[in-house]
């Protein structure tokens, strides 16, 4: 199941505006982050002192390593190299950067930014209703507004899954994919605001 707070890291860490220090630093700080995550996880565990953890993932101290190597500092959050530093940056600020290149505004509800930060199937999920009995399948939930917020939930993780994909396509030099994808965001501007409907419904 694709993961859209994922689709955020993926914008951050591709960014092409970064240079390659800076996604060099960030790459790093993504790793760093995990690793820390996972210590955490696996601690849970309560694992045996004398048991091997090796095949749960990077520990934090390899991650520090590299970063020593290359003559490099950890800060907290963040990496500092020559050039500056970067740190890792949290659901909401991840998520708004990402849906600000589909829903260009100031100040997006916390609402929207969680249903792409989190996970699709739960922002999706939050506007649907179990079938009517004798019928089948899922239906909006009831009230005014939820016609509404579904439409807009799936237009930015939609948005965001495809703006993402089309970004590492490019990044990797996959032009033929990224000439699909540029055309399935075309489509997809020009159809989804046709799909909205009106609050009234429900």
């Amino acid at each position: 199941m694709p993961r859209t707070y994922c689709a955020g890291e993926f914008w951050w860490l591709l960014d092409p505006d970064s240079d390659a220090q800076q996604r060099t630093a960030r790459w790093l700080v993504y790793r760093l982050h995990t690793a820390k995550e996972t210590a955490k996880a696996v601690n849970a565990l309560e694992l045996a002192p004398g048991e091997d953890r090796s095949g749960y993932g990077e520990a934090p101290a390899d991650v520090r390593t590299e970063i020593a190597d290359l003559g490099w500092s950890e800060s907290g959050q963040a990496v500092v190299f020559a050039g500056g530093q970067e740190s890792w940056p949290g659901y909401t600020e991840r998520a708004g950067k990402l849906l600000s290149a589909i829903w260009p505004q100031g100040d997006l509800p916390y609402r929207m930014l969680s249903a792409v930060a989190h996970a699709e199937v739960l922002g999706l999920a939050r506007n649907l209703a179990p079938p009517a009995p004798g019928a089948s399948g899922v239906r909006p939930a009831p009230g005014p507004a939820a016609e509404v917020w579904l439409w807009q939930d799936a237009h930015l993780v939609l948005g965001a899954l495809v703006l993402t994909a089309g970004r590492a396509a490019s990044f990797l030099g996959l032009d033929d994919q990224s000439a699909t994808l540029r055309a399935l965001t075309e489509y997809l501007n020009r159809t989804l605001p046709t799909l909205r409907p009106t609050a009234s419904h429900g």
